[in-house]
């Protein structure tokens, strides 16, 4: 129970660092709104967050978007499919930025 704990905590902040590594360079960037383009979400695959119901997780985007002002596509594929779904985008290199796995299947 406890290594469970421990690799779910190391698991939030390793998405909490990396949100906050891709989000601090539009912090700091110079320039006028006019000559600013328009970037594409961030992909976020993930199988524990953004709610419970699909229903849910156009909320949870909109929440990250306005907290951070990074736009985000969340994909939650059903919990028995993760694993091929985080594999098959690997593979055929569909554009992810963000995954949460367990080590198990990838080791």
């Amino acid at each position: 129970m406890r290594n469970r704990r421990q690799a779910h905590a190391v698991v939030f902040v390793t998405v909490l660092l990396l949100t906050f590594a891709i989000a601090l360079p539009a912090a700091f960037a110079t320039g006028s709104p006019e000559g600013a383009t328009t970037k594409a979400p961030l992909v976020w695959l993930t199988g524990v967050q953004g709610g419970r119901s699909p229903d849910e997780i156009p909320l949870f985007n909109k929440a990250v978007e306005k907290l951070t002002g990074i736009a985000v596509t969340m994909i939650k594929p059903p919990g028995s499919e993760y694993d091929n779904k985080l594999a098959t985008m690997l593979a055929t290199g569909e554009p992810l930025d963000i995954a949460y796995t367990n080590s198990g299947p990838f080791e």
